[in-house]
């Protein structure tokens, strides 16, 4: 193919970029819809793209399904499958605030004055910024582990998508280009159609399988880091939350033993300013352990569920390897004595 922007005629047939100038190929479109066949949404005939108005095997009408999901039917896309890594902390951030001000509105309206829940919640004064800092932090991790949840389940469901199947269908035949093309025409947030991407592009820069097997392995690894690092905003959390409790426990004491040495220097002889004493010294060590308490319950209830999806994302991870493997290399390897 003749590159438009140096005039070298690429002999290898497939190539994506020129071998003189490396810059891409730019090859007419006409010639790669030609190459490109999915199964009809609504009879599983396979036709090929772009699809017609009405399809030639049911004669259903695939414009409507066109406007509804574009001319592949790669699934559709929930609200969280573009985001970024950023974006989930902010996002998060504000879902996690607003259900930190719904907890303690509830709590002020519906615990009975005087209960353990509500001096965990609202001690009162300005006790009340630990427990509400260990609120927001739960409710932002937990908000953070929802969306990242609603991520994991859309990539596995990706897996399974038509175009993957009919580009390492067409690597098979010896069509990278166009398969490469169909990727990127219809471009999804799928780290399985990603991953086959950056392979084959790595494999038309230099036809070395050794190269594309490095892509393969160093996406993984990558990939992998990705992962790590959307659960450090997690485990900081879940570090913190233990920490503000036992600060709440060393200010709780401190309150305490403050109220008990007054109380020992104060009039002793009167029966109700003795109770009185005694239930200001009881409220601090009350608050302390109370802190505590929610720390550590806020902590385990976040890292259990985090422990679960992280090793759940890795396995993802662990799976879209696999299938690269077994699916898309060995068909590179078979194109490496022909080239």
């Amino acid at each position: 193919m003749k590159c438009s922007d140096c005039g070298h005629e690429n002999p290898r047939k497939g190539g994506a970029y020129c071998s003189q100038c490396g810059k891409p190929l730019q090859k007419d479109a006409a010639e790669i819809y030609g190459k490109v066949s999915l199964p009809c949404p609504l009879c599983n005939v396979v036709i090929p793209l772009p699809f017609p108005k009405i399809c030639p095997s049911c004669n259903g009408n695939l414009n409507m399904i066109k406007q509804r999901t574009g001319d592949i039917d790669l699934g559709k896309n929930n609200l969280f499958t573009k985001i970024g890594e950023g974006s989930i902390i902010i996002t998060s951030f504000i879902a996690g605030l607003v259900g930190t001000v719904v907890i303690l509105t509830l709590s002020n309206m519906l615990s009975r004055p005087g209960s353990n829940y509500r001096a965990m919640f609202l001690p009162g004064g300005i006790l009340n910024s630990i427990p509400w800092a260990i609120t927001l932090l739960f409710m932002w991790s937990a908000f953070i582990l929802v969306i990242r949840s609603i991520r994991l389940k859309d990539q596995r469901r990706r897996l399974s998508d038509s175009l993957a199947t009919e580009v390492i269908k067409q690597v098979s035949e010896g069509e990278i280009d166009s398969g490469l093309e169909a990727i990127r025409k219809h471009s999804s947030s799928s780290l399985y159609l990603e991953r086959i991407r950056f392979i084959l592009e790595q494999w038309n820069i230099s036809s070395s399988i050794d190269r594309a097997e490095n892509a393969a392995r160093w996406q993984a690894e990558y990939d992998d880091e990705v992962i790590n690092s959307g659960y450090s905003m997690v485990k900081l959390f879940a570090w913190a939350m233990p920490i503000l409790g036992f600060i709440g426990t060393v200010v709780g004491i401190s309150i305490a033993v403050g109220q008990f040495s007054s109380f020992l220097g104060g009039e002793i002889g009167n029966i109700e300013i003795v109770k009185k004493q005694l239930m200001s010294v009881t409220s601090g060590l009350s608050f302390a352990f109370l802190t505590t308490l929610h720390g550590l319950l806020g902590s385990l209830l976040i890292m259990l569920p985090a422990s679960s999806l992280l090793n759940t994302e890795h396995n993802l991870i662990l799976e879209i390897e696999r299938r690269c493997v077994i699916d898309l290399l060995p068909h590179l390897y078979k194109r490496k004595d022909n080239v």
